[in-house]
């Protein structure tokens, strides 16, 4: 699997709009994206601007396709004034060990 982390700093202005069209981004690629697997949307509890999605891919090709699907260039353009960083990490998962029930 393919894990990607994607930290944001949004404007505070835009704290609300911003959650929501992450959230809104999440579920698009659950339900849009076959080979994603998992897309949690995460807020620090002491800093409402800083966001940290985690998204699991089967693959980095899966991953590659995510980023020219439309509702990723949707997501893209609509936040671009939003936020005041941005920064992407990938990583190759070693195990699939979950606790989820």
């Amino acid at each position: 699997m393919f894990v990607v982390l994607v930290d944001f700093k949004a404007k505070e202005e835009f704290v609300t709009p911003f959650q929501n069209a992450l959230v809104k981004q999440a579920q698009d690629s659950l339900t849009k994206e076959a080979d994603c697997h998992q897309f949690d949307v995460c807020c620090d509890p002491d800093d409402p601007t800083q966001f940290t999605l985690y998204e699991l891919y089967s693959d980095q090709h899966s991953f590659q396709n995510h980023l020219t699907s439309s509702h990723f260039l949707n997501f893209n353009k609509t936040i671009r004034g939003w936020i005041l960083e941005k920064s992407v990490r990938t990583l190759n998962q070693v195990n699939g060990i979950s606790s989820a029930k």
